[in-house]
């Protein structure tokens, strides 16, 4: 039916891969009840609750045969078949005494769904917690049922820690039907993921316009740093006005005063010159 292919395909997102799901067996099951009553639709039940590789359950619950048994004394086969939909071994042992008794291929299928159930909601499950949800009194019971029932048929994907006595969960690969109204809180709980999404969309964005004006800032400032420094270099390599003048006189008075003396020179020269053309008649 829609609903049950609806509740199938939620189980198939949210768990990946149907690694030890197929198709074709929960499609007999239906094919076989559409036209079933009474009795043979709680014969159909006791076989699905049995059967291997069949872990959901929605499609079975649509079908009219079933929902007809509400209200006859078969009803409790309905309830048991809820809690091989959606529910776990310790629910069905509150619930017991108003439930069919379980055959042994039920309670393996049944602890293989708690399993499951309890691997979807944490990615550690300590062996005390398995042990008393799952009725086994051993660790090597409860690891050779983790093993040879749930991680070899692909329900669950992980690794047995003895040190920490827990089993670690990589995957889920087999998910669960959905209880009644169970959907609108995955809506609702995607909804508010979704404006979470946009919250921290919004801040990122908001983080990177930030950093890029400050990277943009940080350039302006050092070219504005690298373009004092030029004109410092610049201005320290010009002579200043005091200087050049002050070197101007002193090569001036040296000039002078060599000129002066050279001139004084000559000078003595000539007198002398003439002094001695002077004595010349004197002498004669």
């Amino acid at each position: 039916t829609s609903q049950g292919k609806g509740i199938h395909q939620r189980a198939s997102i949210r768990g990946g891969a149907m690694v030890g799901f197929d198709d074709s067996v929960v499609e007999e099951f239906v094919a076989q009840g559409r036209d079933a009553r009474g009795d043979r639709v709680v014969e159909l039940i006791e076989r699905a609750t049995s059967a291997p590789k069949l872990y959901v359950f929605g499609e079975l619950l649509d079908l009219d045969g079933v929902k007809e048994l509400e209200s006859t004394p078969a009803a409790p086969h309905v309830a048991l078949l809820r809690v091989f939909a959606y529910g776990t071994l310790p629910e069905y042992r509150q619930h017991e005494s108003g439930l069919p008794p379980l055959s042994p291929a039920q309670l393996l299928k049944l602890r293989q769904l708690t399993v499951v159930q309890m691997a979807d909601a944490s990615v550690s499950l300590p062996y005390d917690e398995l042990m008393s949800a799952l009725e086994i009194s051993s660790v090597r019971e409860l690891e050779d049922m983790l093993i040879n029932e749930c991680i070899a048929p692909g329900l669950l994907r992980g690794k047995l820690d003895h040190k920490r006595r827990a089993f670690e969960v990589h995957s889920c690969p087999v998910g669960r039907d959905l209880r009644p109204g169970q959907l609108k809180e995955i809506i609702d709980q995607l909804a508010a993921w979704h404006d979470n999404s946009k919250d921290v969309l919004a801040r990122l964005g908001n983080q990177m316009t930030w950093t890029e004006e400050e990277a943009e800032r940080r350039k302006e400032h050092r070219k504005d740093v690298a373009d004092a420094a030029e004109t410092l270099r610049r201005e320290m390599k010009v002579p200043g006005a005091g200087d050049g003048g002050g070197d101007g006189e002193g090569e001036g008075g040296a000039s002078g005063g060599a000129t002066g003396g050279e001139e004084g020179g000559d000078g003595g020269d000539a007198d002398g010159e003439e002094d001695g053309g002077g004595l010349d008649p004197m002498d004669e």
